[in-house]
């Protein structure tokens, strides 16, 4: 088992709100806000993603399609991404450069402007090549290192790999395992205690709502260690087979291959490698 102790530098965005809304009350006492959830036609009441999509909408992060629908199993672009995570800071104001910073990104691009902030916040510094690559699916992994830089938090203390798939070598281990600590994801469960996160995996649109959500709010669950033991992938003893002569087989190499199978069990019982150099009838062709 591993333990580690994780701090808290910063207020989350709700907390900060809750405050504000608490101070507005003292002077302008009118009707609460509605607590009627945002409904969307294919993200029913029974959905798993349900609260943290409505969440969503309510906070003005994504209104969904023209058509009344969310997608929820959707693949989340780089440039949508990029637009939630700017919408979920408050929409700040963003003073454009004569370029732009990256050669696949036009003045004229939808998401131009919540790029750009992307880029002077340090939260992407886009590909080697001068790229950004916005329609691209952004990856799960691309995903935590956005989250963690957007952040800006800095009280991480390494533990040991909390995912089977993400080693401590990997290019987002830290961002990766920031993530886990800070209950914005538990990755899969996959058997015997262990877990796996997918990195390289592109992120649907309900699990991006989650992240959002628990990274906003707080209100996710910490992994701090997990007790993976899997079971032993010792291949089994085969059976002793009858004993064999060089004679039973047409070639060398259908004699070399019975005798690799069965000699680390039981030896040369059927005598296929008299000289005892490991190569099985060495006369056939």
């Amino acid at each position: 088992m591993l333990t580690r102790v994780v701090a808290h530098a910063r207020l989350t965005r709700a907390a900060v709100a809750a405050i504000i809304i608490a101070l507005a009350a003292g002077a302008f006492m009118g009707a609460p806000a509605s607590a009627s959830g945002h409904r969307f036609s294919d993200v029913p009441s029974s959905h798993q993603f349900r609260a943290e999509i409505t969440w969503l909408a309510n906070q003005g992060i994504s209104t969904g399609y023209a058509d009344g629908t969310f997608r929820p199993k959707s693949a989340v672009t780089r440039e949508a991404f990029a637009a939630f995570l700017y919408r979920l800071e408050g929409s700040p104001r963003v003073t454009l450069p004569a370029s732009s910073p990256f050669k696949d990104v036009k003045k004229s691009d939808q998401f131009y402007t919540e790029i750009v902030w992307l880029a002077k916040k340090g939260i992407t510094t886009g590909w080697p090549d001068g790229t950004f690559r916005p329609r691209d699916n952004i990856s799960r992994e691309a995903m935590a290192a956005f989250l963690y830089r957007a952040s800006g938090d800095s009280h991480w203390y390494e533990g040991g790999a909390l995912f089977t798939d993400v080693p401590k070598s990997a290019k987002f281990y830290r961002e990766i395992d920031w993530l886990a600590t800070e209950g914005i994801t538990t990755g899969y469960d996959t058997g015997y205690g262990c877990r796996e996160y997918r990195p390289k995996d592109a992120i649907s649109r309900e699990a991006m709502a989650a992240f959002l959500y628990r990274y906003d709010t707080g209100k996710g669950t910490p992994l701090y260690s997990t007790n993976c033991n899997p079971p032993s992938t010792t291949p089994s003893q085969p059976s002793m087979p009858a004993d064999k002569d060089c004679a039973d087989f047409a070639t060398h190499a259908q004699a070399q291959a019975w005798f690799l199978k069965y000699y680390p069990y039981y030896g040369d019982f059927a005598r296929l490698d008299a000289d005892g150099d490991m190569s099985a009838c060495d006369t056939l062709p």
